[in-house]
């Protein structure tokens, strides 16, 4: 059985919310980079999911008594576009692992907000496979 504490989910839904947040800024300035437009189709694809799933947490969050943090800032890294492009999919990787963890600690409790959470994880994998697709692709 799942370890099933409210403020810990909560918690945890802000993080994970505040993680979204700064990857659709950042996806968003590093997909203005991209040179090929089906390459920065892909990466706006994912933009677009991501914003679906920060508003899933947002209403979460709410729906908990929690109240929304401020937007992060963006984190700027120099360097060239692939490097860029590296560091999200490790950061996709992460927010993938953050969802597991949270579907995980709730399934019990809450099977479909459970399976909700598993879903989004797996849209999140599907994710850094369109990432390392744009990364094979600019930087053969």
């Amino acid at each position: 059985m799942a370890y099933f504490d409210l403020k810990m989910i909560l918690d945890g839904f802000v993080e994970t919310y505040l993680e979204e947040q700064r990857m659709i800024s950042q996806l968003k300035e590093h997909a203005r980079e991209i040179r090929y437009d089906f390459l920065r189709k892909k990466a706006e694809k994912i933009v677009e999911e991501d914003l679906i799933h920060a508003k899933f947490l947002e209403e979460k969050i709410k729906e908990s008594g929690g109240s929304l943090p401020a937007a992060p800032a963006v984190m700027i890294r120099g360097g060239f576009l692939r490097d860029k492009l590296a560091w999200d999919l490790r950061d996709k990787q992460i927010l993938e692992a953050r969802y597991i963890e949270l579907a995980n600690r709730i399934i019990d409790e809450q099977e479909e907000l459970g399976k909700a959470l598993r879903k989004i994880a797996k849209e999140e994998k599907e994710h850094e496979s369109l990432l390392m697709e744009i990364l094979m692709k600019i930087n053969p």
